[in-house]
């Protein structure tokens, strides 16, 4: 986008944390790069504070860490956890009223397509690894079927990835830059 047609958008980014991976590297570059264009981004993250990005970001962008990232073996305790992540990260979207919203990796996008049900913002689910290999358990997987449809659009790197998804209708290629 021309830097002459700013752009009037607040886009939230949602992604577990900002490390050294590949799908970090490629949120942070599409955040610097939204704000160069003249967004409103708000990148969000489940790390605690003390956790800074690897990447460099632009000083516009907003960087919110819900310290939601505890783990445990404990199912009950996981179920509450994941609760608690939604309930987080549904407060922060809230409090923002971005007019779109880009999530990052699996699990990241179950918990963003559930916290952002019927607040009427558009998402984008982004899967960033191939999900034939990186198998999810099965009841992750049983959601994600449900959930990606709920998807605005659901973006994958590859035509094989594309063909595991091939019953979605909002599906789009974007390989890594």
């Amino acid at each position: 986008k021309p830097l002459s047609k700013r752009c009037k958008m607040s886009i939230v980014m949602v992604i577990s944390a900002l490390g050294p991976g590949g799908a970090e590297r490629i949120i942070s570059a599409l955040a610097n790069y939204r704000q160069s264009t003249g967004c409103d981004v708000h990148i969000v993250t489940f790390a605690k504070s003390n956790h800074d990005p690897f990447f460099t970001l632009d000083k516009n962008i907003s960087l919110t860490h819900l310290d939601q990232s505890k783990a445990t073996a404990n199912a009950p305790m996981r179920m509450v956890n994941i609760c608690s992540r939604i309930k987080a990260l549904r407060h922060f979207i809230k409090s923002k009223s971005p007019d779109h919203i880009v999530s990052f990796i699996d699990v990241t996008n179950l918990t963003t397509l559930l916290a952002g049900h019927n607040l009427k913002i558009p998402i984008t689910v982004s899967e960033r690894t191939d999900p034939a290999v990186h198998a999810l358990p099965n009841a992750y997987r049983w959601v994600r079927k449900l959930l990606y449809k709920k998807a605005n659009s659901v973006v994958v790197q590859t035509r094989f990835t594309q063909e595991y998804f091939k019953d979605l209708n909002t599906l789009k290629i974007i390989p890594n830059p």
